[in-house]
């Protein structure tokens, strides 16, 4: 209403922290960071104390009414304050039991006044909650976008965040425990303030990663604070696109199992492995249909094993043979489970039925 104003301080509204690192946005929302203004801790015990600066910005005395927090506005009691004009005040309110928050949750806040009974003003702001102590977090997603990932061609991005109270500064990060070698900053740099964001790219030559693969990321910092998540390996579709033939693949009992698909990516891909329910089946057991030839897949027919881009490959094994590395019968109606790998990560997963 007219010439009342209740302002959460600071008055300044910003990007999310890791928003402004990874998305083109420009929400500002957020309530940045101030310990001695309004800042949220989440603390070991689940416990979440939210401690409010406030300030009456209008010309009339008003006394604050309620707190309502996320987007469902579930009231919080609290100590209610009267406000003179110009004068500022603290609430701390315990949120704990209102909503489960972990540390680094997004909360929306809203704090309104009143006078004699009715409502008069508010204000409305997220922020996010931190730790009373050094911690860092790796940020795996913002809504739908994916904003930390290993991709399968051994290479890899992390959106790190210091959620803690204190500056902190990243040491060292191991993928499947192996040292990260060839680190460069995309955005922010290794030392982190409360609150700041970091892109690290890197890459990790020595493993051999396919889409399937779980990857257990773990980050040190030069004080007591780490981070570990476990992402899924990632191929980059654009790139890396291999698609089964189903017409022209194909499981008969008494002769042989031909498999044949399309590489629809961006870049030549080279063929690694093949397995069928479960069993890995070495490659010089299979024959490829190269340039109209059949070949053995064999060192001496390595260029058989590269396929070029919007090119197909056809494998074939007979049955016999296949049933002497599986170590059991194959009969009509049976299910083979295939698994096709490529050394740039990219896989196809392909059920055929025998027949």
């Amino acid at each position: 209403m007219e010439n009342y104003s209740i302002s959460v301080l600071s008055e300044e509204r910003i990007l999310s922290p890791e928003v402004l690192a990874a998305i083109d946005s420009d929400y500002r929302k957020h309530i940045p960071i101030n310990l001695n203004k309004t800042h949220a801790y989440t603390y070991e015990n689940g416990s979440t104390i939210l401690k409010i600066n406030f300030k009456n910005t209008g010309d009339i005395i008003f006394g604050v009414d309620s707190i309502f927090l996320t987007e469902s506005l579930i009231e919080v009691e609290t100590d209610l304050k009267q406000l003179h004009k110009d004068e500022e005040a603290f609430i701390t309110v315990d949120v704990t039991g209102y909503t489960d928050i972990e540390v680094n949750d997004e909360i929306l806040v809203c704090v309104t006044g009143s006078f004699v009974g009715t409502t008069v003003t508010s204000d409305i702001f997220y922020i996010h909650t931190i730790k009373d102590e050094p911690d860092i977090q790796i940020i795996d997603s913002i809504d739908v976008n994916s904003t930390s990932f290993i991709y399968a061609n051994e290479t890899g991005n992390l959106l790190v965040k210091n959620t803690g109270d204190e500056l902190l500064t990243i040491d060292e990060i191991y993928v499947n425990s192996t040292l990260v070698s060839n680190i460069s900053y995309l955005y922010g740099t290794p030392s982190l303030d409360i609150q700041e964001c970091a892109i690290v790219s890197f890459d990790i030559p020595s493993l051999k990663i396919n889409k399937s693969n779980d990857m257990i990321v773990n980050v040190t910092t030069t004080s007591t604070a780490k981070a570990s998540k476990i992402l899924e390996a990632y191929v980059d579709p654009v790139y890396y696109d291999l698609r089964i033939d189903e017409a022209g693949t194909s499981a008969f009992d008494i002769a042989n199992m031909t498999l044949l698909f399309t590489n629809y990516g961006q870049e030549n891909v080279t063929l690694a492995s093949v397995y069928v329910n479960n069993t890995y089946i070495p490659l010089s057991n299979l024959y490829a249909n190269y340039k109209s030839t059949w070949v053995p897949l064999t060192s001496s027919n390595i260029e058989a094993f590269e396929i070029g881009i919007e090119d197909s490959m056809e494998l074939t094994i007979g049955i016999d043979d296949l049933e002497l590395i599986l170590g059991f019968d194959i009969y009509v109606d049976d299910e083979l489970v295939i698994i096709i790998r490529v050394e740039e990560g990219a896989e196809i997963n392909h059920v055929e039925i025998v027949i």
